[in-house]
C-alpha cells in the first residue's frame, strides 16, 4: 500500500507513540498476557479431511480450528470439561 505524507505533516504522523495513545483495554491485555495460554485444536473429522504437506498447518480453514485462550492456572480436567461443553462431547472421549 502506498501512503503519501504532506511534508507539514511529517513531525505529527511520525510522533512518538506515548502510553495515553494505547487504549486502556489494550494496556491491560498485554499486561495480563503471561497469565494466559493459546491453544487450537482440529477436531478428527477435520483433520483426516486434510489435503496439505504440513502435519500441523492450521491455515488451511480456521474456520475448522477451535482456539482457547485459557488461563495457565487452569487444570487439565478443567480445561477437558470446557472443551466438551464446546463441542458437544463427552468429557473422557477427549484425548489429546
Amino acid at each position: 500500500m502506498l501512503v503519501y505524507i504532506r511534508e507539514s505533516n511529517i513531525n505529527e504522523v511520525f510522533s512518538p507513540v506515548v502510553p495515553e495513545d494505547i487504549p486502556m483495554r489494550r494496556l491491560l491485555e498485554v499486561e495480563e498476557n503471561h497469565l494466559y495460554l493459546t491453544i487450537k485444536i482440529v477436531i478428527i473429522k477435520e483433520f483426516n479431511n486434510y489435503q496439505g504437506s504440513n502435519f500441523c498447518d492450521y491455515q488451511y480453514s480456521l474456520s475448522n480450528v477451535h482456539e482457547y485462550r485459557i488461563l495457565k492456572s487452569v487444570t487439565y480436567g478443567n480445561f477437558k470439561d470446557i472443551i466438551s461443553q464446546t463441542l458437544n462431547v463427552l468429557s473422557g472421549q477427549i484425548r489429546f
